[in-house]
């Protein structure tokens, strides 16, 4: 049974998961015929936490972890990102992206805040423990604000990005994009 923020977020971007559907079906055909259309490799990968990892290969260099228990909205973000040309890696547990996170590969991190096991600001704070540069913009559905933010984090000012569901797929790619300084 999907959440009311699923639901929402699901009405509010209709033409935009039919558009997905068929990007989806059409994904792994390229027409060898043509150099303008570049390759990509999709694979998705389950683990024991029933995670879902994306890696897809582009020539892009900005590369982005997102890491939401909701596995359509997260898989929808994901998908919407890569068709910016972004690389994408999507977990749907925290204690997964933890361990599966290397220092400096990411360029930003979306998190979603309430998640089961070790919400978005934990796992925000041991990632800034293994990479201090880690660039983060936290997502949410629920009232969270910068005040509950600085509260676990009273030092820090660099975070000023939090992004409320629903949100559409193209404002979601414009804070992306400039948070990254992306041309």
């Amino acid at each position: 049974m999907l959440g009311k923020n699923t639901t929402t977020l699901m009405l509010l971007l209709l033409p935009e998961i039919q558009s997905i559907h068929l990007f989806l079906s059409s994904y792994n055909k390229v027409d060898s015929t043509t150099d303008s259309i570049k390759k990509h490799e999709f694979k998705t990968r389950r683990n024991s936490n029933d995670d879902i990892l994306t890696n897809t290969s582009s020539n892009s260099q900005n590369r982005i972890m997102i890491v939401d228990d909701e596995q359509d909205i997260a898989r929808l973000f994901g998908i919407s990102l890569e068709r910016e040309g972004f690389v994408v890696d999507v977990f749907n547990d925290s204690l997964s992206a933890l361990s599966n996170y290397k220092a400096d590969l990411y360029d930003l991190l979306l998190l979603d805040i309430r998640m089961p096991n070790m919400n978005g600001f934990e796992l925000y704070q041991k990632i800034k423990d293994i990479d201090y540069t880690a660039k983060v913009c936290f997502i949410t559905g629920y009232e969270e604000s910068v005040n509950s933010f600085k509260k676990i984090f009273p030092s820090l000012e660099e975070v000023d990005c939090f992004i409320r569901k629903p949100i559409e797929v193209h404002d979601l790619v414009d804070i992306v994009k400039s948070k990254l300084d992306y041309k």
